[in-house]
């Protein structure tokens, strides 16, 4: 009965949304009885408390106290440890050094990399002592692991971050007068940046260099990968940089780790201690550890052909390689098109496709527009919190119009003409998505495998709801957590411009 198809709608969307909601949320932190080999938020933030006691600007008097006291904790992981001064653009730099030995059987060392100093404007509790924190737990744990470790791990705790990426430079390339570069350098096969653009949410792998793939297969094993390859896409046409800029300009690729959400509190006083959510946290260092097990451990070549990696049922995640985009997109197209391609509808249902697209986007403008205090990409008056619940509004009522139009559509046309329009409309849309940004394409194949799978069951019943319920599931919590992401990432990124 229709009522029976309503209700049944109604649920596998409220589904859709708390597992799009539950992708959106951070690890459970550890307190500090966790085991030796795991990562804990709470041995961490003891760290963070030290740090973020005062802005660490260069030159400042907590910018020396917090050198010395990071010194001090590399001497407790290792007597490797060193302090490279130099001078870039005529700024006095200090990078600390820390390096572990492996059995000495493979070449090629891991980097693990955050700054330690701040902005003068605030404490950075989330920038960067969030990152300085996680490196020094993840390679206690690893310390404690008991996987053999064939490479070197090599600790860089990088100065003048915040003036002009300063520490990595003089690291990699050297300084003023003909400075030269620090000698172990040279000998980095991987690097791992710790960064934050907030101080909560989920830690997302927002950056990877070439030949990812057995990168994102290894971050694919820890309890809760975070990671997109759009994202990987949309920041590299972005003018936004860190400390993995310079490595990734050097020829040494890796992962890049930040937060984003809480972004109100990026690069001001309120940049505290007591506003770093534990769990963010946690999560970066899960999944910082994870990866840095891997490398350390690998005989083998750490590069593999590039993936195409997401999120989706809230903390499911995906992978494949990029090459397969192309195909992956292209089947459920000619197949499709094989099945329909008598029926008018493949062309008549594109107009009310197009309006379940085109009117929620317009929605979304017209509410940015509108509400600029709570949307504006660069009011430091604003608030996160507003941002944040506006955000996630706007993400749902956008998914809703669109849910809501295609139903209307449905009923008021034959299935096969509004419906069947959709499905070709994604599935077009995912064929030139996988040649112009391949990174991206997964954003129309999960319609596009999904939607028909619903739509072909024609006759009324439990099996036709099913396999709509899956879609709707499917669609709807990547979509939401994509736009609210998306809108985090664009304030976050634009809030220090």
């Amino acid at each position: 009965p229709e009522n029976e198809v309503l209700e049944g709608t109604v649920m596998f969307v409220a589904a859709g949304l708390g597992l799009a909601v539950q992708g959106l949320i951070p690890s459970a932190p550890r307190d500090a009885r966790a085991a030796d080999h795991e990562f804990s938020a709470a041995r961490a933030l003891a760290d963070v408390d030290f740090l973020a006691a005062a802005p660490r600007p260069v030159g400042s008097a907590h910018h020396e106290a917090a050198r010395q006291f990071l010194l001090e904790r590399l001497r407790e992981l290792t007597p490797a440890c060193e302090t490279h001064d130099s001078v870039v653009q005529g700024v006095p730099v200090a990078n600390l050094l820390a390096r572990i030995p492996g059995d000495g059987s493979t070449p090629g060392a891991i980097l693990l990399v955050a700054h330690y100093d701040s902005v003068a404007s605030g404490p950075g509790a989330g920038d960067d002592a969030l990152g300085c924190a996680a490196v020094l737990e993840i390679a206690r744990a690893a310390l404690s692991a008991s996987a053999p470790r064939v490479r070197d791990l090599i600790i860089l705790l990088t100065d003048g971050e915040e003036i002009a990426l300063l520490g990595a430079r003089a690291f990699l390339q050297g300084g003023d007068g003909g400075l030269p570069p620090h000698p172990w350098a040279s000998e980095v096969a991987l690097v791992f940046n710790f960064e934050a653009r907030g101080s909560g949410g989920p830690a997302w792998m927002f950056q990877t260099g070439r030949l990812n793939g057995a990168l994102v297969a290894a971050l694919s094993h820890s309890p809760y990968p975070a990671a997109s390859s759009l994202a990987k896409a949309v920041y590299e046409r972005m003018p936004n940089d860190t400390d993995f800029t310079v490595f990734l300009r050097g020829g040494i690729t890796g992962l890049n780790f930040a937060c984003i959400d809480r972004f109100a509190s990026y690069h001001t006083a309120r940049d505290t201690p007591a506003r770093l959510d534990p769990g963010t946290l946690q999560h970066m260092g899960d999944q910082g550890l994870a990866v840095a097990n891997w490398a350390l451990a690998e005989p083998d070549e750490l590069l593999a052909p590039d993936a195409a990696y997401f999120n989706i049922f809230g903390r499911a995640f995906v992978r494949h390689p990029l090459s397969w985009t192309p195909a992956l997109a292209s089947l459920p197209l000619l197949a499709t098109l094989a099945w329909g391609w008598r029926r008018r509808g493949l062309l008549l249902g594109i107009v009310p496709a197009l309006l379940a697209v085109l009117l929620p986007a317009a929605l979304l403008f017209s509410l940015c527009r509108s509400m600029p205090r709570i949307f504006s990409l660069a009011n430091s008056q604003g608030s996160d919190l507003a941002f944040r619940a506006g955000g996630l509004g706007v993400s749902l009522a956008v998914a809703g119009a669109a849910c809501a139009l295609l139903l209307w559509c449905e009923r008021r046309w034959p299935w096969s003409g509004a419906a069947f329009g959709g499905i070709g409309l994604s599935l077009v849309a995912a064929v030139l998505c996988s040649y112009a940004v391949p990174e991206g394409a997964f954003l129309f194949m999960i319609p596009a495998f999904a939607v028909p799978a619903a739509l072909l069951i024609r006759k009324p019943g439990s099996g036709m709801l099913l396999a709509r319920g899956i879609a709707i599931v499917a669609v709807i919590s990547l979509a939401v957590p994509f736009a609210y992401t998306l809108l985090l990432a664009l304030a976050a990124w634009s809030w220090g411009a």
